[in-house]
């Protein structure tokens, strides 16, 4: 293009560039880019094979959520309609989906790391969850031998159960550095795992582990429930590494949209749906944590 506009110049025409002097290729938005979108009239929003109650899940073959919600309302400001995909079984088959352009966005309980921005763009956060940590009771008090929990804490060595693949794996290896990490195909088999006495800690945001004692009141007499204020989880949207102006247009939604929601709110929305639909808590079953 300095190439161009120099042997313009140099003919005295810099001032009235042609638009059919400009490739075609660089002139046009990406389609998953935010004209590109209204042009086909549809948001194409991804999301994982399986349901996380209350952020998005199928209740009465309708799909449902806080997430669905804010998607239709984001789509209906664009002026389309949004269309919903199931894009694998993990949050990573997501922003891979997103990334190669499958779909235009991410909107799913989706945690922003350093490794999938580096093929994403993020938008700013619309919620932050702390992190946590469920304890097996017993097991614990032999690792503290009656020191204070918080410092043991801070110098974990135990071991600590995180989901293979997740965003808390890679946060494990960050803030728990001397622990012995086990990753797990599952956050179901992690707690048997916990329960069973084969793991001291298991590590996800306080929002899942907060919600083990709503699934199992019982689970208390075992385990107990940390949730770590100085460590945030933060949720974000996800689009392709050319939609420069979606991820624009969902900054300014989510400043000017999205009231603050803290992990209790959550909870409670979580709470009440279980109470009228216990089979709710089936709906949760997932494959991989955010």
């Amino acid at each position: 293009m300095r190439l161009l506009m120099v042997v313009l110049a140099f003919l005295g025409l810099a001032g009235v560039v042609s638009p059919s002097l400009i490739s075609p290729s660089a002139a046009q938005a990406p389609a998953t880019d935010l004209a590109g979108i209204i042009s086909r009239g549809e948001l194409r929003v991804a999301l994982p094979a399986f349901d996380s109650v209350p952020f998005f899940y199928v209740r009465e073959g309708a799909l449902e959520g806080s997430d669905i919600d804010m998607a239709r309302d984001i789509a209906s400001k664009i002026g389309v309609k949004a269309v919903f995909t199931r894009a694998g079984g993990s949050f990573d088959d997501v922003v891979d989906r997103i990334a190669t352009g499958g779909a235009d966005v991410a909107i799913c309980k989706l945690s922003r790391t350093l490794a999938r921005a580096r093929v994403v763009i993020f938008t700013r956060p619309y919620m932050a969850l702390k992190h946590g940590l469920a304890l097996n009771r017993v097991k614990f008090a032999q690792l503290a031998r009656g020191e204070d929990p918080a410092a043991i804490l801070r110098k974990y060595t135990g071991s600590l159960g995180v989901i293979q693949g997740s965003s808390f794996a890679q946060f494990a290896r960050t803030n728990f550095p001397t622990a012995d990490t086990r990753e797990f195909d599952s956050w179901e088999n992690v707690l048997a795992s916990l329960r069973a006495g084969k793991l001291i800690a298991a590590y996800r945001d306080e929002f899942e582990i907060k919600k083990i004692l709503i699934d199992d009141a019982a689970a208390s007499l075992t385990l107990r429930t940390v949730t770590l204020l100085d460590l945030e989880d933060t949720l974000g949207m996800a689009v392709p590494a050319g939609s420069i102006q979606l991820a624009a247009f969902l900054d300014m939604y989510i400043a000017n949209e999205v009231k603050s929601t803290s992990a209790d709110a959550v909870i409670a929305r979580y709470d009440q749906l279980v109470k009228q639909s216990p089979a709710m808590k089936q709906a949760t079953t997932q494959t991989m944590a955010p």
